[in-house]
């Protein structure tokens, strides 16, 4: 898939979604696991994270195991949201019966003074190797904004990097699989804490590659960082 078909086969980039936050109170049931405000969880640990600069290692701290652990030992009951909400929610705004899913959204914290993703990239550069097709959301667990956020350019190669403004209740559509994004060092002195997933469509699954995914060690297959997911209308 180049450029120009990734683009006009979808008219969904760059774009918010807005969800009911009663029905999916992501935000609030990851707080609950913290017992602390989203925003300021950076103060429950007094570990000096320095700049991270090595692939991998910016989704792996005690904060990010705190959370792991609780849903996969504790309680489930993001994930099943998760589900529902691809199923309802996310299935729909792209107009798709049938795909792929991310298994589990990749969870992000962006500590003060410091970043969320490493580098500058696209998900399907020779350092991440994600599948071309891939759809990218990014969901908020609290306000995203200026260099707290994710900062993408609006196409392929055109360059024009700005961050994307974004509040718990929203969900945000962005072609991250081919337009270059990154962080700035976050200066706002708040955390920002987010989740982001990819949808593969079917039409696309002839293109992974099957190697491995840089933050949770899967293949990029059916079984592996993906789930498939079948809505039938009956």
């Amino acid at each position: 898939m180049n450029f120009t078909s990734s683009f006009s086969d979808y008219n969904v980039f760059n774009k918010k979604v807005k969800y009911d936050k009663n029905k999916y109170p992501f935000s609030n049931l990851v707080e609950k696991i913290y017992d602390c405000s989203l925003c300021n969880i950076h103060t429950l640990t007094d570990k000096n994270y320095p700049l991270f600069t090595v692939l991998g290692k910016d989704t792996h701290t005690n904060l990010h195991k705190k959370f792991y652990n609780h849903i996969d030992t504790v309680d489930s009951t993001l994930k099943e949201l998760y589900k529902e909400f691809i199923k309802e929610v996310i299935f729909p705004y792209l107009n798709l019966k049938e795909g792929l899913y991310q298994v589990f959204p990749t969870y992000r914290i962006m500590l003060p003074n410091n970043v969320a993703v490493t580098k500058k990239h696209y998900d399907s550069d020779r350092d991440h190797l994600h599948p071309k097709g891939e759809i990218n959301f990014i969901l908020s667990l609290t306000d995203m904004y200026d260099t707290n956020s994710i900062w993408t350019e609006s196409y392929p190669r055109l360059g024009d990097f700005k961050p994307f403004s974004l509040l718990p209740g929203d969900v945000y559509c962005f072609c991250g699989n081919l337009c270059e994004h990154f962080n700035k060092i976050n200066k706002t002195g708040k955390t920002r804490v987010s989740m982001d997933f990819r949808i593969l469509p079917l039409h696309c699954v002839d293109k992974i590659n099957h190697t491995l995914s840089v933050t949770t060690g899967k293949k990029f297959s059916e079984g592996g960082y993906y789930n498939k997911l079948i809505i039938n209308n009956k």
